[in-house]
C-alpha cells in the first residue's frame, strides 16, 4: 500500500547487466547513472511521467507487476516491441525499480506472420468458395435444361433406337451433376462448412428409397442386386436422412461400377458397443476386389485404387472419400471389412443413430422395405390446375422448360426475365386484387437480382409464397435465400416432381391463411 506514504525516487539508472547492453545497445558505461527515460520512446514519456506522479501520490502505476508489452528504444533511435516486468524496491525513503525487459521482436513477428497466413488463408478460402459457387451456377443452369428436355421428349418418343438416346444424354447429364455435385460437398467437408441434421426418421424407408435408385443401374448391367436385414431393426432412428441416403448410394454405385458379373448385396443390422447404438451396413460385392496396397490409398481425394482402374472404370475416385466423412460427421466409420482380388469386396459403414429406449423394433423389416418401396412409385404429381405463377427466370431455354413443367401440371404461368421485371409484375397483380399464387425466383439475374427481387417485396409488405430457384448449392446458399424472403428452396437442375410439390404444399397453406 501507498497511502500517505512520501519517499524520494531515484530516476536514474543504477545497474545495467549484459542483458540490457544487447537488447538496446547501450554500453553499461554509457547508460548507467542517466535518466531512465533514455531508454523510453517519446510516445511513452509522458505515460511514464504520469506514472511517477500518481506513485507519490499513493496510487499505484498500471506496469508494475505482470509482464507488459511496451516498446523499447535503441541507441540508434529505433524502437522495438518489450516485455517489461516491474518490482518495487525500497530502502528506507528511497524507492528505487527493477525492471525484466524481453525484446519479443521475433515473437512478435511471428505472431504477425501467422495473422498474415490466417488472412491470406481466409481471402484464398472465400476466393475459392466463390469460384465454386460460380461454377455450380454456370454448369447446373444449363444441365437443368439438358436434363429437363431430355425428361420432356423421352415421355414423347417410340423408336427404340431414340429411346436409348435420350437415355444416353439423360445418364451423362446425371453422371456431369453427379461430379459437380461431389466436389462441392468435399469442398464443403474440408472447409468445416458441412453440416449435418440429425432428425427422426425410418431407416426401412431410406433402405427402400436407396434400393428404387440402385436396383436400375444393377439390372442395367446384369447383376443381381439383394436386400437382406440382421435382426430387428428400430422403426425409428436419429441421423441424417440426406447424408445417410448419400452414403448408401456411393458405396453401391462404387460396387455395381466394380462388377463386371454376379451380384451386389446390401445388408443392414443393429449393432450396440458400449451403450451406444449404431446401424451397420455391410456392401458386398463379387467384383474385382483390392490388395492391402490398393485399400490404403482408397479413401484419399481423388484417388482409386490405381491408374489402371481409373482408365477402366472412371469416375473422380471423390465419392469414398465423401462418404467416409460423412459416416465421421453421423458418428461412425467407414472400413473395408474385407477384399480379395478376383473375389470381391465388403465394404462396412456404420452411423450412430440416438437413444432407441422405448422404439418399436420391427420385427421383419424386408417386409416394410417392400411396402415402402411399392408406395414410393405410386405417388403421383400434385395438381397445380388453375393455380397462377410468376416465373423469374433470364434463361430462355430454361424459361420454356419451367413454363412447360407446370402448365402440363395444370398451372397458368407468367415469365419475366429479370427481378425488377417480376417485382412489379408482383406488385401490380396484389394491387389489383390478383395476387400470384406462388412466385418462383431465380437468384442469379441481371438488372435485379432474386436477393434483392424477393427483398423488396417483402418490404413493400407482399406475403404470398416465393420459392428460390437456384443452380448454387454451396453452403449457406438456402440460409441466403430464406434470410432475403424466401419461403422455400429448389435447386437446379429442377426435379420436376419435387418443385410441383413444393408450389403446391405453399399455395395451398397461402390460401388456408
Amino acid at each position: 500500500m501507498y497511502g500517505n506514504h512520501r519517499f524520494k525516487l531515484t530516476h536514474y539508472l543504477q545497474n545495467y547487466n549484459p542483458g540490457a547492453e544487447r537488447i538496446f545497445g547501450f554500453a553499461a558505461i554509457e547508460i548507467v547513472g542517466q535518466n531512465i527515460i533514455e531508454l523510453i520512446p517519446s510516445s511513452y514519456r509522458n505515460t511514464h511521467k504520469d506514472g511517477l506522479a500518481r506513485l507519490v501520490g499513493g496510487g499505484r502505476p498500471k506496469l508494475i507487476g505482470l509482464p507488459t508489452e511496451v516498446e523499447g528504444v535503441r541507441k540508434d533511435g529505433s524502437t522495438f516491441p518489450l516485455e517489461l516486468s516491474i518490482s518495487e524496491v525500497r530502502f528506507g525513503d528511497v524507492l528505487m525499480f527493477t525492471a525484466i525487459g524481453r525484446d519479443i521482436t521475433e515473437r512478435k513477428n511471428t505472431e504477425l506472420a501467422i495473422q498474415q497466413a490466417k488472412v491470406a488463408a481466409e481471402r484464398a478460402d472465400r476466393a475459392k468458395s466463390e469460384f465454386l459457387a460460380n461454377m455450380s451456377h454456370e454448369i447446373r443452369t444449363p444441365m437443368t435444361a439438358i436434363l429437363g428436355f431430355a425428361e420432356t421428349i423421352a415421355e414423347n418418343i417410340k423408336k427404340p433406337e431414340n429411346i436409348e438416346a435420350i437415355a444416353t444424354v439423360r445418364r451423362n447429364g446425371e453422371h456431369l451433376l453427379n461430379i459437380i455435385n461431389d466436389i462441392l460437398d468435399i469442398s464443403k467437408i474440408e472447409a468445416g462448412k458441412m453440416q449435418v441434421e440429425l432428425i427422426p426418421h425410418n431407416p426401412c424407408t431410406l433402405v427402400a428409397d436407396v434400393a428404387s435408385l440402385v436396383e436400375i443401374r444393377a439390372r442395367a448391367k446384369g447383376l443381381a442386386f439383394e436386400i437382406e436385414y440382421i435382426g430387428d431393426i428400430p422403426e425409428t432412428i436419429h441421423t441424417d436422412p440426406t447424408r445417410l441416403r448419400q452414403i448408401l448410394i456411393n458405396l453401391i454405385g462404387n460396387a455395381i461400377k466394380f462388377t463386371e458379373e454376379g451380384s451386389v448385396k446390401l445388408i443392414t443390422s443393429l449393432v450396440r458397443e458400449g451403450g451406444e447404438s449404431y446401424l451397420q451396413f455391410d456392401v458386398l460385392d463379387t467384383g474385382i476386389g483390392m490388395s492391402e496396397e490398393q485399400i490404403a490409398s482408397l479413401f484419399q481425394p481423388f484417388t482409386q485404387a490405381d491408374n489402371s482402374i481409373t482408365r477402366k472404370f472412371g469416375g473422380t475416385g471423390l465419392g469414398l472419400t465423401i462418404s467416409k466423412r460423412f459416416t465421421e460427421l453421423l458418428g461412425g466409420d467407414i472400413t473395408i471389412a474385407d477384399s480379395k482380388i478376383g473375389v470381391g469386396t465388403r465394404f462396412r459403414a456404420t452411423v450412430a443413430i440416438g437413444s432407441i429406449q422405448g422404439v418399436k423394433m420391427i420385427e421383419n423389416p424386408q417386409s416394410i422395405t417392400v411396402q415402402a418401396s411399392a408406395r414410393e412409385s405410386r405417388i403421383p404429381l400434385a395438381d397445380l390446375t388453375g393455380l397462377r405463377i410468376l416465373l423469374a427466370e433470364d434463361g430462355p431455354d430454361n424459361q420454356r422448360l419451367i413454363s412447360f413443367v407446370l402448365e402440363k401440371a395444370g398451372a397458368i404461368v407468367k415469365v419475366m426475365e429479370n427481378g425488377k421485371l417480376a417485382l412489379d409484375a408482383a406488385l401490380a397483380a396484389r394491387d389489383k386484387g390478383n395476387a400470384f399464387d406462388c412466385i418462383l425466383m431465380d437468384m442469379q439475374m441481371p438488372v435485379m437480382s432474386g436477393y434483392e427481387a424477393t427483398s423488396k417485396l417483402r418490404d413493400a409488405n407482399y406475403v404470398g409464397p416465393i420459392i428460390a430457384l437456384t443452380a448454387h448449392a454451396m453452403a449457406g446458399d438456402r440460409e441466403k435465400c430464406i434470410k432475403a424472403g424466401c419461403d422455400d428452396f429448389a435447386n437446379k437442375p429442377i426435379n420436376r416432381a419435387m418443385l410441383i410439390d413444393l408450389i403446391a404444399r405453399h399455395s395451398q397453406r397461402a390460401a388456408a391463411a
